[in-house]
């Protein structure tokens, strides 16, 4: 499907829609990554529609932890686009399905793009907490967090200064955030 927006294949992508939702373990999925098309098409209720939907069908077969993955895209997406009360509402509807690290990190991405920087904080200290180990969140996650918060206090060299650990893995693409950023 992803290979087929990228080639700006319309009647591809048709296609792997249709074969993923025959498949009932792969159609939140495609619903999802759907929604994500529709999205970058500017197609922003469709969109809408499509993420409840995904989001529904996760539910249905019992799989919180991807829904909720799904909600904490719909509500970075919501940031991007300036709407931060429906980014905010969104963040906490993913950390009420699950507070997994990626769903923390997209629900934190979204609080800090929508200017709720102090709801967002407790999220972080959590991520650092729970996962000093852990690759994405030492050099990725937090570091993403703590530089967006600095660019949302017009602090740029504060930004870049806390985005150089990441620095070795900025063309790497952790698992989650195909479904954020897609």
């Amino acid at each position: 499907y992803f290979i087929a927006f990228l080639n700006r294949d319309a009647e591809r992508m048709r296609s792997a829609l249709a074969a993923a939702k025959q498949k009932p373990e792969a159609e939140d999925w495609i619903t999802h990554a759907e929604s994500m098309v529709e999205a970058y098409n500017g197609h922003m209720a469709e969109a809408r529609t499509l993420s409840r939907r995904a989001v529904d069908l996760a539910k249905q077969s019992h799989q919180n932890e991807r829904a909720a993955l799904y909600v904490a895209a719909a509500a970075v997406r919501e940031s991007f686009l300036g709407d931060a009360a429906e980014g905010l509402r969104l963040a906490k509807e993913a950390l009420g399905l699950s507070r997994n690290r990626d769903v923390q990190f997209g629900a934190a991405f979204a609080q800090v793009k929508c200017g709720f920087t102090a709801e967002a904080e407790p999220l972080i200290a959590d991520l650092e907490k729970r996962f000093p180990e852990d690759t994405y969140v030492r050099f990725t996650y937090v570091p993403v967090l703590r530089g967006l918060i600095a660019i949302g206090q017009r602090q740029p060299a504060a930004a870049v200064a806390l985005l150089e650990p990441a620095a070795p893995y900025e063309l790497g693409v952790p698992g989650s955030w195909g479904g954020f950023f897609g």
